[in-house]
């Protein structure tokens, strides 16, 4: 072992978990490389390159580091508990005013390590548990759907998770599901697309997609992932991304991922966050008018406005 003048702790964010103490790690870095981590009494971590460990050293751990490496240390750090409900008074819309446009939704949550990141005093992955939350709100309690949440690279995983789903649409069960996300991981932004392709094969009718992110993925292949799931469900469905944060090369990705289904779009969190503008959002992706423009009785459906 190195002295201890050798060993350096670096400085976390505080992480958000919906659990009020997690017993979390000791990191432990020479001025090298990463040596181990610990977690739980035993060495959990051990990454092998120096992306990876740079990944864990900003990202994944919360630790504090006291004096002593002659034996090993244990700290547990506590947590805040998550919460993705403030004072929202969603959007009503008028009943009879609308159709319902999709049968179905999915939402893809990126809770990779870079989510943690603060953004107008903010952790990302928090304004993204918003977006998600007041779209559940807004939606009108009376569309009958199907819906699944599935998330991207939570709890130190470089993998996509199904939380809930697809299932009948209930906004108690989406919400709970929602704050059984954990953040920190990679960003397999293609997995969590070609996951939801076989997620969706038993559904039927039209289908939307929300994809939450901050757009860094790790992997590559979104796009592609995107054109794939056009080629498989074609008119049935419809890719619509939400941009987390304002990094100009997850921008450049999130309205690619939307584009790749023709009929999608890419937004900002910050443009759709206020009960109005969510209101616009839902009724875009979810509802649409039905209209007879000719009077032959061959009633159309038209974007909602």
């Amino acid at each position: 072992m190195l002295p201890l003048s050798e060993y350096v702790l670096l400085p976390f964010q505080e992480a958000y978990y919906p659990y009020p103490t997690i017993p979390f790690s000791i990191l432990i870095i020479d001025n090298q490389s990463l040596l181990f981590i610990i977690k739980n009494g035993g060495i959990s971590v051990k990454p092998s390159t120096r992306r990876e460990r740079e990944i864990v050293a900003k990202y994944y751990l919360n630790a504090l580091f006291f004096a002593g490496i002659s034996s090993m240390l244990i700290s547990c750090a506590t947590q805040k508990p998550m919460t993705t409900q403030s004072k929202f008074e969603p959007h009503a819309f008028a009943t009879g005013q609308y159709t319902q446009k999709v049968d179905n939704f999915m939402v893809l949550l990126d809770a990779s390590g870079t989510m943690n990141e603060t953004y107008k005093g903010e952790t990302k992955l928090y304004i993204a548990r918003k977006v998600i939350s007041r779209m559940n709100q807004t939606i009108p309690a009376d569309l009958k759907l199907t819906a699944a949440l599935r998330a991207i690279g939570q709890a130190f995983s470089n993998d996509t998770t199904l939380l809930y789903g697809p299932t009948s649409y209930a906004k108690s069960g989406l919400e709970g599901a929602l704050k059984k996300v954990l953040w920190g991981g990679w960003t397999p932004l293609n997995r969590g697309i070609t996951a939801a392709c076989e997620d969706l094969e038993s559904v039927k009718g039209g289908i939307g997609v929300f994809v939450v992110s901050d757009g860094l993925e790790t992997q590559g292949g979104a796009v592609s992932a995107a054109k794939r799931m056009k080629g498989k469900y074609g008119d049935r469905v419809c890719i619509y991304t939400v941009l987390i944060g304002n990094d100009s090369a997850g921008k450049d990705l999130m309205e690619q991922v939307a584009r790749a289904s023709d009929c999608g779009f890419s937004v900002n969190a910050e443009d759709i966050l206020s009960a109005q503008d969510m209101g616009g959002f839902v009724g875009k992706t979810f509802l649409g008018t039905a209209v007879d423009s000719d009077g032959d009785g061959v009633v159309e459906l038209r974007p909602f406005h």
